[in-house]
């Protein structure tokens, strides 16, 4: 066995960052929106996760958006890989985000702000839900 994640990040960027703050302490009930999507990308044998969390609130307009492209080992079922693009992905990319996010604001001359942590499987099993209502296709579907 392998201490190594059939998951791999392999590289991550931001597209979009704003944020604006006003002199208040942050408040302790806010919780940021976070939504995702998936494209898979069979030429590269890899998924591109986009990511987008915004927050607005009386003390703070946030609203950042990245990319990250995961690769996996060998031997995974594709239901299996997408399964794991769109849980983990973005819970990898949203950590990324609340340590970019941290920073920026840490340099700020406000408060620092820090995203709280979100149950991104909670947020799937919400999204798959709402995509089966509609009824969108669900993953493995391509795109």
């Amino acid at each position: 066995m392998n201490a190594r994640s059939s998951l791999q990040l392999e590289d991550c960027w931001l597209t979009r960052l704003e944020f604006r703050s006003q002199d208040k302490p942050q408040q302790k009930d806010s919780a940021p929106r976070v939504t995702w999507s998936l494209a898979h990308r069979p030429e590269q044998k890899t998924y591109l996760v986009s990511l987008k969390v915004t927050d607005n609130t009386d003390r703070i307009h946030l609203a950042l958006e990245m990319q990250g492209e995961f690769s996996f080992s060998d031997g995974m079922e594709e239901t299996a890989r997408a399964r794991m693009a769109d849980v983990n992905g973005p819970a990898i990319l949203y950590g990324v985000a609340r340590g970019i996010i941290g920073v920026v604001t840490g340099f700020s001359n406000e408060h620092r702000y820090l995203l709280p942590s979100v149950n991104i499987v909670y947020l799937a099993q919400r999204q798959s839900a709402r995509e089966k209502a509609r009824g969108e296709m669900e993953l493995p579907a391509e795109g």
